[in-house]
């Protein structure tokens, strides 16, 4: 690893102490040398991802079949088929003597009961973490339901509970959404972290004729970049990378997130960044109202650190000179290109009206 010097990389971007939060550094990176397994395994960093309801388990589906492995995926569900055809090995089927199998009936009262019956169950499997992952789509039952219970028995497990949900469609109703914005609220006071991807926002990426199929797809393609993307840059830190406890206290109470992706064929980190500031997913977020970025740089073995300092300064002006930037970046040895930016620090009732 090589370290910026962060005082005169800040200076440079205007940002004075803004990129020193927590004494995290800039750090350009080629942690390649060992695996994801071996990386968590040096620092005991134990990390799980939980997928509940419908949403939940096609989202951890996804995630293994893009290959991560060396993590310890769970899907929770109370519909028995959904658990029998998911990819996932460790599954829990809640409220299993009640539904007999047949789900909740979009009811999140029957969720929140059926997650808590197996909390001694779920406390076994999220025993030892330190970071849960709860994905899971809000407005249905056991989703909405569940979601609070397990992101509250991480938390009491001494875990860092991250939240990674959907929002239902307008045309969905009124009743639908309620569900969800009380799910998410519950929710909320139980994780550090929760990035929300509404599917009215990710309407933005498609022309009107685009099929429903289409937009829930890209839904799901957020969701498992998102978490893939957290996953990198915290196992980042378990390499020596970035500060593991320094990390956890950053991500303590961030409250309310949204995510911008961007990627460059052509390999250029400036056009990634544009690519991320500019995501459909972004259009409708009031970023004046963002006091807190992560920005995660992939950038190819062949990349200049002019560019790499100029996409960072790209970052920066898209946002309020108060906001606090986080920014990690590393060599990736596949030569991928690629920007993330994880944008939160919003007033709760503004983000959820």
């Amino acid at each position: 690893m090589m370290n910026f010097n962060r005082r005169e990389f800040c200076k440079t971007l205007g940002l004075g102490t803004a990129g020193l939060l927590l004494n995290l550094p800039f750090s350009l990176s080629t942690c390649q040398r060992k695996s994801r397994k071996d990386l968590a395994k040096d620092n005991e960093l134990t990390i799980k991802v939980i997928g509940l309801g419908g949403l939940g388990t096609r989202c951890l589906d996804q995630m293994i079949q893009m290959g991560l492995k060396d993590i310890e995926f769970t899907v929770m569900n109370a519909d028995k088929f959904s658990l029998v055809q998911s990819l996932c090995p460790s599954k829990i089927h809640l409220g299993e003597s009640s539904t007999k199998g047949n789900g909740c009936g979009m009811n999140p009262e029957l969720g929140y009961a059926y997650t808590l019956n197996s909390q001694e169950t779920i406390t076994t499997i999220l025993r030892g973490s330190d970071i849960v992952f709860i994905v899971a789509g809000m407005g249905g039952g056991t989703g909405t339901g569940g979601a609070p219970v397990v992101a509250r028995i991480a938390r009491d497990l001494g875990a860092v509970p991250i939240g990674v949900v959907t929002m239902p469609f307008s045309f969905e109703g009124k009743w639908r959404l309620r569900n969800a914005q009380e799910g998410l609220q519950k929710l909320k006071e139980a994780s550090d972290l929760i990035i929300m991807v509404p599917n009215d926002f990710v309407i933005n990426f498609f022309p009107p004729q685009v099929l429903l199929i289409d937009v829930l797809n890209k839904s799901i393609d957020i969701i498992s970049s998102s978490v893939k993307n957290l996953l990198d840059f915290f196992l980042a830190s378990a390499s020596g990378c970035l500060y593991f406890s320094d990390v956890k206290n950053l991500f303590s109470r961030l409250g309310l997130a949204y995510a911008g992706i961007g990627s460059d064929p052509e390999k250029s980190i400036l056009r990634a960044v544009q690519t991320a500031t500019d995501y459909p997913l972004l259009k409708d977020v009031p970023l004046s109202r963002a006091r807190k970025v992560i920005c995660i740089l992939r950038v190819s073995s062949q990349e200049r650190l002019a560019n790499v300092q100029y996409a960072s300064e790209i970052v920066v002006k898209k946002f309020p000179r108060d906001t606090d930037f986080i920014f990690h970046v590393s060599v990736d040895k596949s030569d991928r290109t690629e920007a993330v930016l994880f944008i939160s620090g919003f007033a709760w009732e503004q983000s959820v009206s």
